[in-house]
């Protein structure tokens, strides 16, 4: 509680306005905000970015639906980053905008991984997902996330279960438009990639579908 009921959910996700996270890695750097846990650059992508417009007056009536009293405190667990330092400042902010009270609590990451990851014992964190296509920690019931809907397991199981690149993609949207819905978290943006290449190195991978690098791929141009 209070996140159990979709009410609450919600009303945060029509208190975020993405714009504001856009220049959080500094003003050369594009950043593209996203509406489910999914990346703008697969195929299958949904984008659901307006599924849940900035409204505050939608997000106070919803807590006051769910009888959240105004100035109810919130811990907000936050990971040694840039985009968590910066990142939960403006989260804070626009939660307040809609009259709850958000306590920012800094934490190692060694903290973090035991509190919030293992124990689960946190009101809510900013944290940046990077697995590629992890769409499946949604049907786990005992992720952190607390997240138990047998709609979506249900769409996860059809998803691994898919015999054409049609009916894959067809479930990939499934799972995103389902966890939109439930307002699972508030998806905010894609965290950019840059990489600094020396001239004449070839085979570096211009999108990379997992967080390494292909060293058997490298090599260097012929003179």
């Amino acid at each position: 509680p209070p996140f159990n009921d979709i009410r609450v959910r919600r009303a945060l996700s029509h208190a975020i306005d993405r714009s504001k996270y856009l220049n959080i890695y500094g003003p050369l750097i594009e950043v593209q905000p996203i509406g489910a846990h999914f990346a703008p650059s697969h195929p299958a992508y949904v984008n659901l970015v307006k599924r849940y417009p900035l409204d505050l007056a939608k997000a106070k009536q919803l807590l006051a639906d769910a009888k959240v009293p105004e100035g109810t405190v919130l811990r907000l667990a936050v990971p040694p980053t840039d985009y968590g330092r910066y990142g939960s400042v403006i989260v804070a902010s626009q939660l307040e905008a809609i009259g709850l009270r958000i306590e920012i609590i800094p934490m190692t990451w060694p903290v973090w991984l035991d509190d919030v990851m293992q124990k689960k014992d946190y009101d809510m964190t900013l944290i940046m997902h990077v697995e590629p296509l992890d769409l499946g920690i949604y049907a786990r019931n005992n992720y952190y996330f607390n997240y138990d809907n047998g709609n979506y397991q249900k769409i996860w199981e059809k998803l691994r279960a898919a015999n054409t690149v049609a009916e894959h993609k067809q479930w990939l949207g499934q799972a995103q438009r389902q966890m939109a819905d439930d307002a699972v978290n508030l998806f905010l943006q894609v965290r950019p990639e840059r990489n600094f290449i020396r001239k004449g190195l070839l085979g570096m991978w211009e999108r990379c579908p997992i967080p390494v690098f292909a060293l058997e791929n490298l090599h260097w141009q012929k003179p």
